[in-house]
């Protein structure tokens, strides 16, 4: 069997949950951070989080075409140079206008760091362990996003923004270190041949190949993105608060638990052998929270929906990487999140309107979003690889 955890995969994982965790501290704060110190409305401190994302999907379209040209590891090292430069900005914002302009530089920073280091983490993964290696990479994304919200909770609430700044700076340093570790990934000899028609144009930008696997990702994404808006304030109205700060505690466990036996049969028995179950499970956890009569269902809620979306990156991602040329492979990884980038900047929209439409009926959504999970779960069984399942 061929080795899997070689000091290049073991750095790329930790750069990558470093980073991560500076993404989520800040993530979570930035719209009271705008309140407090700028008096804004709240509809212009939410464009903290949206300018981000739009920077951050920008970067992975543009990026994935050009790093074979630069190389992977240079792109890594610029760009995390400038996400630590952007980190130390936010200790000389004084106005919303520089404070919009530094989050949509960071998300630019932020995305190309993100492709950079996926795209080198899954070339150093042997194909035939991809299910595997990438499950565990995606791992180190699913503890940042339960380490980094509470970090940032508690800096803030115990040692106000600026140490919560300090740490964010201290995290990307902590990277940009172990980044000069990395065996360095010279640019592709490919990339200075001339394109083929199938690379010319917007194919240059977005692999085809990848655009079945990570739609119906973003399907899903588009679910989860209800999640991350309402969910708080749907376990309040529910008389749920307490077992609503443990929800995404289970969600993160249930991925960590699963990870383990849905990677190796990914690879073994293919995608939808895997996917088929994520997709059921998260339709099943999205009608039992539109149900929720108590905390205990809440909570199971949690387990599935944890395993839905766990599984429906992960083994999504190796099934887009799986069969891409090694020249192709930094545009697939950066096509595969500029649609779940899409679906998580674009549900929190859609779920507005259907909650307007239905008199904020939280219930209703999520019940919605079940059904809709359902009939997703049945295209996709059409539209499944046959040699898989």
């Amino acid at each position: 069997m061929q080795r899997l955890w070689t000091k290049d995969y073991i750095l790329g994982i930790s750069i990558n949950f470093l980073v991560m965790v500076n993404y989520y501290m800040l993530v979570v704060i930035m719209t009271d951070y705008a309140l407090k110190f700028y008096d804004v409305s709240v509809t212009i401190a939410g464009l903290t989080a949206v300018i981000f994302i739009i920077g951050a999907t920008l970067s992975r379209l543009i990026c994935g075409a050009v790093m074979e040209k630069v190389g992977r590891t240079r792109m890594l090292m610029i760009f995390l140079l400038l996400n630590l430069f952007m980190s130390g900005l936010y200790f000389f914002v004084h106005n919303i206008v520089l404070l919009l302009a530094v989050r949509a530089v960071h998300g630019v920073s932020y995305g190309a760091v993100s492709t950079a280091i996926g795209t080198i983490a899954a070339s150093v993964i042997p194909k035939s362990r991809s299910g595997e290696g990438i499950g565990y990479y995606m791992l180190s994304t699913t503890l940042a996003a339960a380490v980094g919200p509470f970090l940032g909770m508690t800096f803030h609430g115990n040692g106000g923004f600026t140490l919560l700044f300090a740490v964010c700076c201290a995290l990307t340093g902590s990277a940009t270190l172990a980044a000069l570790f990395i065996t360095r990934q010279p640019p592709s000899e490919s990339s200075a041949a001339p394109k083929t028609a199938a690379e010319r144009g917007w194919r240059a930008f977005l692999e085809p190949k990848a655009f079945r696997i990570s739609g119906f990702a973003a399907a899903f994404y588009i679910g989860y993105s209800a999640l991350l808006t309402y969910l708080t304030i749907y376990a309040a109205e529910k008389g749920m608060a307490s077992a609503g700060r443990f929800f995404f505690v289970v969600y993160a466990l249930s991925i960590f638990v699963s990870r383990p036996v849905t990677g190796p049969l990914f690879d073994k028995k293919g995608e939808a052998a895997v996917l088929l179950p994520a997709f059921l499970a998260f339709a099943a956890g999205m009608l039992l929270l539109g149900w929720c009569p108590n905390s205990v269902v809440l909570l199971i809620s949690a387990a599935l929906l944890g395993f839905g979306v766990g599984v429906t990156q992960s083994t999504g991602l190796a099934s887009a990487v799986k069969e891409a040329p090694p020249q192709r492979l930094a545009v697939v990884n950066s096509t595969f999140y500029i649609f779940l980038d899409v679906a998580v900047g674009l549900g929190p929209v859609l779920m507005g309107f259907i909650l307007s439409a239905t008199g904020n009926s939280y219930p209703l959504l999520y019940t919605g979003l079940g059904f809709f999970s359902l009939a997703v779960t049945a295209v996709y069984f059409v539209f499944r690889p046959r040699r898989s399942f």
